[in-house]
């Protein structure tokens, strides 16, 4: 028995949204950075969107430590634990890239084993709070003492942050 046009149709738009709904759900996040600035690009919501939308070879083994660059690019998965993406430069850098849709309302309060200096990659609307003090910006350079007690405050967009263990 023939389907009718109609049917296939149907068929097929089903197919995409079941598609797109495996994406979402099993697809890990993975953030591009660009490898000679070390500035990060775009967060894609899995491998197979990166593929797709980039037509670059090679994001997973970057992704998975086994070869540097994909494409002119640093890729990294976004550990599932963390409200983060983290690429580790060195040992005493990091760039952290925080969504605002992955933070809750109210972030946990949490202190560092180390003084750290942060500073935001680009201009940004969200905030920092130290321990006792009223949030304040976190555009420039931020110098957090070790064992302080700290916290982000979501804004619009995304949080790009190089952070210095000093």
């Amino acid at each position: 028995m023939k389907q009718s046009y109609s049917q296939s149709k149907r068929w097929e738009e089903k197919g995409n949204e079941l598609k797109q709904n495996f994406r979402n759900k099993v697809g890990k996040k993975i953030l591009q950075i660009e490898a000679k600035t070390l500035t990060p690009l775009e967060i894609f919501p899995s491998l197979i969107e990166a593929k797709e939308k980039t037509q670059i070879n090679g994001i997973r083994n970057c992704a998975a430590g086994l070869q540097k660059t994909a494409g002119g690019y640093i890729w990294v998965y976004k550990h599932p634990k963390n409200p983060y993406f983290e690429y580790i430069i060195n040992e005493n850098e990091v760039i952290r890239v925080f969504e605002n849709k992955d933070l809750g309302t109210e972030e946990l309060w949490h202190r560092d084993l180390e003084d750290r200096l942060i500073e935001s990659i680009g201009n940004t609307d969200w905030q920092i709070q130290l321990d006792n003090q009223l949030p304040s910006s976190l555009n420039g350079r931020i110098f957090i003492p070790r064992h302080e007690f700290h916290r982000v405050i979501k804004g619009t967009g995304t949080l790009k942050l190089k952070i210095y263990k000093i």
